[in-house]
């Protein structure tokens, strides 16, 4: 029911405001002469990601009249909204480099580790959270957003414009992380998205104002949501499963169930290829306990660079400053008896291979992310589909033979 009153809702168009339209073509201006770095920010809801690509769009199409020429080849995008981000499945915080312009919903661009390079855009760093919100471990989240940052200043330098979509987390502890981690951005311009909202963060913001130039807008009001949050996370990290390796620069999917993907065995006790288990999001859980969370649920999968400061015995999150999150895995299966898991990824097993021959270790990371509802009907909706498509088949036949009895008849 819920599915087919989606599908009857009409998608509003977007509609851009004057406020917005006037603080665009003044960021395009300035973008002539220095490369902006732009901090969007606001409650949840106001739009501020379609905002955010909004800008992104403008950076890289916008003709200078003078020069005959874009402003920029390429865009920086700090993604640190792990409830609804741009390009990585949820539960990741992101820095890439975006060289074409952006369209479509999330789901319809996920990221891939086998990107073909026509597609636009890559992959600078990734961490995960595995948290859709800030407020579930601040300190972990601000660890991760000052590696990205470090990053972008030392991977690209402050010559490439930088665009940051911050989530909407906005609470009394969430407005004091918003200021530190303004602070570390160090953004020319935030605009902050919802005017009508609390003013907590925006007087906050108002208080840093011999070091930004602040501007409040409203939100984005009056468009209709044909999907919730969680079942655009699940269409997000479905479309992530799914993406192949792409082709001149076009995505594809792979329709297959899941339950039918070879998995990837690996041991998690100990040996040269074994793999370690730690709990993000504030979850404190001894290893047998966090062995019973994770089956049947996404993961992160992430590397650390430095194997002797992680342990199978460390049950914590990976410091982001010694690692990075090379993707996501379903937990098919746990077998204790010999101490592996089954795996279902679109890493390609290549690359996690090339990590362990490089010395590096591989941490599975659980928290606070959805229960993968999707992965478990696949099965039940393809032998649903071929039903329909069975009866409506049966039912044709039956029409036409019905049609010639009827001619024969009247002949």
């Amino acid at each position: 029911m819920m599915e087919e009153e989606a599908l009857s809702k009409v998608a509003d168009p977007l509609v851009i405001s004057v406020e917005h339209h006037t603080l665009y073509n003044q960021i395009m201006r300035a973008a002539r002469t220095r490369a902006p770095r732009l901090l969007v920010c606001g409650p949840q809801g106001s739009g501020k990601s379609t905002y955010a690509r909004i800008l992104v769009n403008g950076l890289l199409t916008t003709v200078d009249t003078r020069l005959l020429q874009h402003h920029v080849p390429q865009v920086a995008f700090l993604d640190l909204d792990p409830g609804q981000p741009e390009f990585t499945p949820p539960g990741q915080v992101s820095l890439l480099v975006i060289q074409r312009p952006v369209f479509g919903p999330p789901f319809s661009h996920p990221f891939s580790p086998d990107a073909d390079p026509q597609e636009g855009f890559y992959l600078i760093s990734s961490h995960a959270t595995a948290t859709l919100t800030p407020g579930a471990d601040p300190i972990q989240f601000e660890a991760c957003v000052k590696s990205l940052m470090l990053s972008y200043l030392t991977t690209l330098g402050e010559e490439v414009p930088l665009v940051i979509n911050y989530p909407g987390w906005l609470s009394a502890q969430g407005v004091e992380l918003l200021l530190r981690l303004t602070k570390v951005i160090c953004p020319s311009t935030v605009i902050y998205l919802g005017e009508l909202s609390p003013t907590k963060a925006v007087d906050a913001l108002r208080g840093l104002s011999d070091q930004i130039t602040l501007h409040v807008l409203p939100s984005h009001t009056g468009r209709r949501h044909l999907r919730t949050p969680a079942q655009l996370r699940a269409m997000q990290t479905c479309s992530y499963f799914h993406l192949i390796q792409s082709r001149a620069g076009l995505l594809q999917w792979d329709a297959t169930p899941l339950t039918r993907v070879p998995s990837w065995v690996i041991g998690y006790d100990a040996g040269p290829r074994a793999i370690s288990l730690s709990v993000s999001g504030g979850i404190r859980l001894s290893l047998p306990n966090v062995l019973r969370v994770i089956s049947g649920s996404v993961v992160a999968v992430v590397v650390v660079y430095k194997p002797d400061i992680f342990t199978s015995e460390n049950v914590t999150a990976p410091d982001p400053a010694q690692s990075s999150c090379l993707g996501q895995a379903l937990v098919r299966s746990i077998d204790s008896f010999t101490k592996t898991m089954q795996l279902v990824t679109p890493i390609p097993r290549a690359l996690l291979d090339g990590m362990f021959d490089q010395g590096y270790h591989l941490v599975l990371v659980c928290g606070r992310g959805d229960i993968p509802h999707w992965a478990y009907d696949e099965e039940l909706n393809v032998a649903n589909s071929r039903s329909a498509k069975a009866s409506s088949s049966l039912g044709a036949q039956r029409t036409q033979s019905m049609t010639g009895t009827a001619a024969a008849v009247t002949q």
